[in-house]
This record gives structure tokens, C-alpha cells and sequence, in this order.
């Protein structure tokens, strides 16, 4: 079933075409790569997905409704999450308060009621959900941490957890393990499947080539606003178009 559906998006940028006619579809429980040199307008792709840009032309559709247009927090409660290329965390605020924040669109009332005012129903159901997101990405011993005294791939584990906490039918990771140490983002990509285990969707930008093409199970390639190629790893590594304008005569697969 499609779960994201794309159709020739088009943004301009005054005289700069950051996409033209853009179009792809997501299937429910993909785990989808978006790749392409700097400037090939995957963020901007994110960005008008999400609510943050408006397309100039084209429709963007979720689970079969025109999500054209809607607003940035419109698409949350819808339950489309995403992360953003430089890690977002409140860094002041321990690792469970973090999360906490992250939960306030499963709560009656918002962040401010999250915080400030919950019953003692919504509170109890609030700590469970943090618990378990504690648990299950690995973070319980250092819930207590100011955030900003964690490693760098913990932060960005800690960014993911807090996007679990809104909890995401379609989940959008911009270079998730950017600056990662391998050890780090093998970490980090086990996580991932067993977010999509869960029955999560996602689609990562990344430029990290080995972990898109080892983890994902389709890949759209991106090039000066285009779409140049799709299709599944073993697919794309031999497209000669894709060689030459971003892997590199050089690419072999892991």
C-alpha cells in the first residue's frame, strides 16, 4: 500500500529550480534511501513534505488524503515525524525530560499540559511511554544525563527518541549518521530496522553510501533537483547515469 505519495513537486527558489517535477511513492513498512550530491534538493524535498516549504507545483498525499500545503505541526499529529540535519535536542534538559517533550503530541493539551499540568492518569501513561522509549533505544542508564554531556552518536540517538516519542507512521531521518563513527552508525542502523519492525516507515537522506545501500530495501537517486534513477541497491550501484554523477567509478558495494 502506498503510504507516501509524491507527484511532480516542483520549488523555486527566485531563478534557483531546487526541484522540478519530483515524483516518487513510499510503501507502508519501507525503509527507503534518498541520496544525491549536495544541492540536489533532498532536504527541500523534506521540507515541503513536512510543511515547512510550500510546493510551487505539484501534490503531496498520505495515506491517500492531499496533504498539499498543510502546516509543519498539522503533519505530526497526522504522524509524519521527522529529524533535521544538525542534531535538535534541548541540551540543557536531562535525556527523559527530552523525550518527554517529544510525547506531548500523544498528549490531550500539548507540550504546555505535557509539562505543566497532566492528570495523574496522563502522567502515569506519559512515564510508561518514556520508559519504554528509554528502553528500547538503549538510553535508560543515562536518562538522568544533561543531553548536552552525551557523546555525539548518543545525541543523535537521543534525537531519534524524541521523535519516537510522537509516535511516527512515517518517519523522515535528514543524514542521520553524519559524523558517526562506523561502530556508531551500525548502532544507529540496527535501531532503525527495528523501528521499521515496529511497522514504521522511513526514508533516510544520508550520504554515507555503505549504510543506505546495506540497510535499505529501495533508493531514489537526486541530481540538481531531479530524480535520476530508483530503484533497489543492487539496482542502482549499476545504473551508469547515477556512476557518473554521484558515486564515483570507484563504488563497490559492502
Amino acid at each position: 500500500m502506498k503510504l507516501l505519495e509524491i507527484i511532480e513537486l516542483t520549488k523555486k527558489f527566485g531563478g534557483f529550480c531546487a526541484l522540478s517535477k519530483v515524483s516518487f511513492s513510499v510503501e507502508s513498512g519501507e525503509l527507503l534511501g534518498l541520496v544525491g550530491p549536495n544541492g540536489a534538493g533532498k532536504t527541500t524535498l523534506f521540507n515541503i513534505v513536512t510543511g515547512l516549504y510550500k510546493a510551487d507545483e505539484g501534490k503531496v498525499f498520505f495515506k491517500e488524503q492531499d496533504i498539499t500545503g498543510l502546516k509543519f505541526h498539522q503533519h505530526g499529529v497526522r504522524g509524519i515525524i521527522r529529524t533535521f540535519q544538525l542534531t535538535r535536542i534541548f541540551s540543557s534538559l536531562t535525556v527523559q525530560e527530552n523525550i518527554e517533550i517529544g510525547c506531548h503530541l500523544q498528549q490531550k493539551g500539548g507540550i504546555k499540559r505535557t509539562l505543566l499540568g497532566c492528570s495523574r492518569e496522563e502522567r502515569a501513561q506519559l512515564e510508561e511511554n518514556v520508559k519504554g522509549i528509554l528502553t528500547f533505544t538503549g538510553l535508560m542508564n543515562k536518562k538522568k544525563m544533561i543531553s548536552k554531556h552525551l557523546a555525539f552518536g548518543e545525541q543523535r540517538v537521543l534525537e531519534l527518541a524524541i521523535a519516537l516519542g510522537a509516535n511516527p507512521i512515517l518517519l523522515l531521518l535528514d543524514e542521520p549518521v553524519a559524523g558517526m563513527n562506523p561502530s556508531e552508525t551500525k548502532r544507529f542502523m540496527d535501531l532503525v530496522h527495528q523501528i521499521r519492525g515496529r511497522e514504521t516507515t522511513l526514508v533516510i537522506i544520508d550520504h554515507d553510501m555503505p549504510a543506505i545501500m546495506n540497510n535499505c530495501s529501495k533508493v531514489i537517486v537526486m541530481d540538481h533537483g531531479e530524480k535520476i534513477a530508483e530503484g533497489k541497491p543492487s539496482e542502482i550501484v549499476e545504473n551508469r547515469t547515477v556512476i557518473e554523477s554521484y558515486l564515483g567509478k570507484g563504488y563497490r558495494r559492502a
